[in-house]
């Protein structure tokens, strides 16, 4: 079943794996830095989108 999933499934926009690894470098950083730079958790989908799209990492 697993070799019919890699065979025929489509494979991920760029752009989705970028804005994951973004979500992911944010969610790792701890709420001292956070506050350093003025980052609410509220605010990282839009980081991460921009992030992805300025290809920053």
């Amino acid at each position: 079943m697993g070799i019919f999933t890699e065979l025929f499934a489509k494979p991920r926009p760029l752009r989705v794996s970028r804005q994951s690894r973004g979500m992911l470098i944010l969610n790792a950083m701890d709420s001292a830095e956070l506050s350093d730079i003025g980052i609410k958790p509220a605010d990282f989908p839009q980081i991460a989108r921009d992030m992805a799209a300025k290809r920053r990492f």
